[in-house]
């Protein structure tokens, strides 16, 4: 079971996920509204033990659900962290950031083989 502890004005629920690690999340200034969060929690961490439910498939909803722009800040400093230089990271970056202008990809679900297609082929037309 889940327990409670506001800091401020903001409520934190503390559970023990699927691996069977303690932790501790932020919730909202509303404890029902916490309780429910610690509730969704420990039930999704119950379903992942008992087999139910395929943690990469949590992965792929929380990965879905982040902008592209994070993704691609996080694809920069990769490459950075694998000894490309900030030059190169940039540039990258740039054309990366410029194909999902023309597409008008917002979330990585967005991101069509079509659609990026189309929009590599306007870039060369450029």
């Amino acid at each position: 079971m889940a327990s409670l502890r506001k800091r401020g004005r903001v409520w934190y629920y503390r559970f023990v996920n699927a691996d069977g690690v303690k932790r501790e999340e932020k919730g909202c200034t509303d404890r029902r509204a916490t309780e429910e969060m610690a509730r969704a929690a420990e039930s999704e961490a119950a379903k992942i033990r008992s087999g139910l439910i395929d943690p990469r498939d949590t992965g792929y909803r929380d990965h879905g659900a982040r902008p592209l722009v994070e993704h691609l800040r996080d694809w920069r400093a990769a490459l950075l962290a694998r000894g490309r230089t900030v030059e190169h990271a940039n540039l990258y970056l740039t054309r990366a950031t410029k194909i999902a202008e023309l597409t008008q990809a917002r979330r990585l679900s967005d991101l069509q083989p079509s659609r990026v297609q189309s929009a590599l082929g306007a870039l060369r037309e450029d």
